[in-house]
């Protein structure tokens, strides 16, 4: 069965769908990691192992399949909160080590239920940690040329500086880019963002989801130290999730540990291809019922994005390379957002994509976020967040 999310009208904002092949893990080269059918060997320490947990009172029993006969049903297991499951563990790290925390692939059993089939995985893909361009666009040189560094040589702080007696053509470079998007914006504390960066001390994302435009991280051409706190996007996935088997969405992505809010948990990464190609393959993904296609500027409004930057859009596909973001769900009532954050470039197209804590999410929480699609008068998808404000329709 696939619990697909798509809208042949909306090609670059799509989605995907979430069948189960049989695949085992494969080290494909440095930094990829390919998964590969179930009939080839396994490499060494491939394992089945069992762990108990508690079905915790933050996820609804929609959402998850507490025993493996549920996981094709029609309707969502009987299950109540609190009974007792077992994590089934069918790949103990689908990143190959290329992350800072494994990232498991797990199935919910109720405690004496018969294992899983060997079957039961992700579809295949090759693990990344960074966006993969197509070699024709040769956006490498594209994004020097466009990159902008800060001269902070120590360190571009986290406060309002301007407190200190430090003038405007002193800030970083940065901070005053963002105040120029962001004139009179309010922080999530109720404090003006002018004059500070977009993270706090922690590391912590200071900006509201509803505010739009770009998050602006120091790179390689600024002069401020790698341990500037304007860097957490590009240090990498620092939280531990997995992902797990739910009911009516395929696989999905659910955190191993709390998370407070404004915390970075991981990029939407896929091939850079462009428009041309997007929309060929989105076609192509339209008649198989699942797509993983992201446009880059999905979540900028027209005033952040110049005309000329809008013909030559570019677009993300993670349908044969990405991370552990292509399982991340769709929510009327999402607990993550996502940010268009530039640091190698500063072209919209060239923008990356975090998803961001929005409020405080509980260990054992699924991960997700709201696509917003339009609703469509010709075509329907329904939605299965379970969400209370559910709109009862993806499109």
């Amino acid at each position: 069965r696939l619990g697909f999310k798509t809208c042949p009208s909306c090609k670059f904002n799509l989605r995907k769908a979430k069948s189960p092949p049989p695949l085992l893990p494969h080290l494909l080269a440095p930094g990829l990691f390919r998964h590969r059918p179930a009939g080839q060997p396994p490499p060494p320490g491939t394992r089945i192992e069992y762990t108990a947990r508690k079905r915790l009172g933050t996820t609804s029993p929609s959402r998850e399949h507490p025993a493996l006969q549920s996981v094709d049903a029609d309707s969502p297991p009987s299950t109540g909160n609190g009974e007792e499951l077992q994590v089934v563990v069918i790949e103990d790290d689908l990143s190959g080590g290329l992350e800072m925390f494994p990232v498991r692939c797990v199935v919910d059993l109720i405690a004496g239920a018969s294992p899983p089939p060997q079957n039961l995985r992700p579809d295949p893909f090759i693990y990344i940690t960074t966006s993969q361009p197509a070699p024709e666009l040769n956006l490498a040189n594209r994004a020097l040329e466009t990159q902008l560094g800060c001269s902070c040589v120590n360190g571009c702080g986290n406060a309002d500086r301007r407190q200190v007696g430090e003038t405007q053509s002193e800030m970083c470079e940065h901070i005053q880019l963002f105040d120029e998007d962001h004139p009179g914006v309010l922080a999530k504390d109720g404090a003006p963002m002018c004059g500070r960066l977009p993270y706090n001390a922690l590391g912590q994302l200071l900006v509201r989801p509803t505010q739009g435009g770009f998050i602006y991280e120091c790179n390689n051409s600024c002069k401020c130290p790698p341990e500037c706190g304007n860097r957490v996007l590009q240090r990498g996935m620092r939280a531990e999730v997995e992902v797990f088997k739910t009911w009516g969405s395929g696989w999905g992505v659910r955190t191993r540990g709390g998370l407070p809010e404004g915390a970075f948990v991981a990029e939407y990464l896929g091939e850079i291809i462009d428009n041309e190609e997007a929309t060929r393959r989105g076609e192509e993904y339209d008649d198989q019922c699942c797509s993983y296609l992201y446009n880059l500027d999905a979540h900028l409004s027209d005033s952040d994005v110049t005309e000329s930057e809008h013909e030559k859009l570019y677009v993300l596909d993670a349908a044969k390379m990405g991370n552990v973001s292509r399982f991340i769900n769709h929510s009327c009532n999402p607990n993550l957002a996502a940010y268009s954050v530039l640091i190698d470039s500063m072209d919209a197209n060239l923008a990356r994509i975090g998803l961001y804590s929005t409020r405080p999410i509980a260990s054992g929480e699924e991960l997700s976020y709201n696509y917003n699609y339009k609703l469509l008068q010709d075509k329907q998808m329904p939605c299965h967040c379970g969400a209370t404000n559910c709109r009862k329709r993806l499109y």
